[in-house]
């Protein structure tokens, strides 16, 4: 579905982690997510945008999809057999 590749992986992550702040303070909103990309050994920097728009829909077909099909019960009757 989509690459395996860094950038794929912290584009999911920062986009749950911009749902979850949203679902925990109502009201506020997440206008901007970046990855910070710091050079060791200058310190200079450059900002790389998220389009959290785009996963944000991504990461709700995931959910829906894990949680049609039982994924996360699955997993903990798994884990507690």
């Amino acid at each position: 579905m989509f690459p395996d590749n860094p950038m794929t992986h912290y584009s999911l992550q920062q986009t749950i982690y911009s749902m979850f702040l949203k679902n925990m303070f109502p009201g506020y909103g997440v206008s901007y997510v970046a990855l910070v990309w710091i050079h060791p050994e200058t310190g200079q920097f450059r900002q790389i945008p998220i389009d959290i728009d785009f996963w944000g829909g991504v990461v709700r077909d995931i959910f829906e999809g894990m949680r049609e099909n039982d994924v996360l019960e699955k997993a903990y009757n798994i884990m507690n057999s």
